[in-house]
């Protein structure tokens, strides 16, 4: 088992992107150290150049509701326009936004909704869009069996009270979801709630109301219609779109010039070892396979070196599961 770090790949074209370690992608050569040694030497440094508008493809006909359409586009674009209840940092940690606390006793999980927290329209968030936002993702293709456990949402003050049909004591990291308002739950385009509102003409602008809007990088987004994920391949190369996101595991082209980086993901790639009859069928001989695997290697080779190996079913960078993974990630050949 492995997890995959650049699960969710970004590449990006003629940028640079301050907050992220950038490298080439393995189709392009790095030039020579002498190349670069008489570069330095040819030029006084120079800062980056500003860039404050980011062209970035979606789809016009699927909209930015995640909920109405299971299109890995939409649901990417949605991070702009809708603020989510929790969101994972690159530690796999929770960076609490909608949400104010999320804390979990047996089958109930208490989410505490802000207070403070608005639409673009500067009407507050509610618990009841929380509740009518959880029962959207219920139903939905695209987070349906990450909530197939939900048994009942119910508004309760300013909390929303979950009911589970069983225990989840990792309840609060599956809850990466848009809030949109309880009357766009069908909409889509919903009224946002994140750091981008609609401006005109296919842009996404900054949303003066966003707690978010400070850090955000680009004062436009240009919104370039495409039609499947070739076609956003093919923007990037002709320069049509400046960047997307992801999870293919192979996305890098000798056909254009890019930059790409990559962030973890809970993507879990695992090899099965099975058989209904002979010594596979023996949970000793399976175990035996999986000690010889060198999951290092594996990681290396076949996701070059963008991927980590996995000690359990679980990210090993959750603090949860520090130390208690058994599984191991050399060879043991004996």
């Amino acid at each position: 088992m492995r997890f995959v770090s650049f699960t969710a790949l970004v590449v990006c074209l003629c940028m640079v992107l301050c907050s992220c370690s950038v490298s080439l992608p393995s189709s392009q050569s790095a030039p020579s150290s002498s190349a670069v040694s008489s570069s330095v030497e040819s030029s006084a440094p120079s800062e980056p150049e500003k860039i404050d508008r980011l062209k970035i493809g979606y789809s016009k006909t699927d909209g930015f509701n995640p909920y109405l359409v299971n299109d890995e586009l939409v649901f990417h674009v949605s991070g702009l326009i809708s603020e989510k209840l929790v969101e994972l940092n690159p530690e796999m940690g929770l960076d609490y936004r909608i949400a104010s606390s999320i804390s979990v006793n047996g089958l109930t999980a208490i989410v505490e909704v802000r207070q403070d927290a608005v639409f673009a329209d500067e009407t507050p968030v509610t618990p009841q869009d929380v509740a009518a936002s959880f029962n959207a993702a219920r139903s939905s293709q695209m987070f349906g069996a990450s909530f197939a456990h939900i048994t009942d949402v119910q508004v309760q003050g300013s909390t929303v009270v979950v009911t589970l049909s069983h225990p989840d004591s990792l309840f609060a990291y599956l809850c990466t979801i848009p809030v949109l308002k309880q009357a766009d739950i069908a909409n889509p385009q919903p009224t946002p709630s994140g750091r981008y509102t609609y401006g005109s003409d296919s842009t996404l602008i900054k949303n003066p109301h966003s707690a978010q809007n400070a850090s955000n990088p680009f004062e436009t987004i240009e919104l370039v219609d495409i039609s499947n994920f070739d076609a956003l391949v093919s923007g990037l190369s002709v320069g049509s779109i400046d960047l997307y996101s992801t999870t293919r595991e192979s996305v890098t082209s000798s056909a254009y010039t890019s930059r790409s980086t990559s962030f973890n993901t809970n993507h879990l790639v695992f090899l099965g070892v099975n058989s209904e009859s002979g010594l596979l069928a023996q949970p000793a001989a399976r175990t035996a396979v999986s000690n010889a695997i060198d999951r290092e290697v594996l990681c290396e080779r076949a996701y070059y070196n963008a991927a980590l190996p996995a000690r359990g079913a679980i990210h090993p960078l959750y603090s949860c599961v520090t130390g208690k993974q058994s599984i191991s990630t050399a060879s043991n050949l004996a």
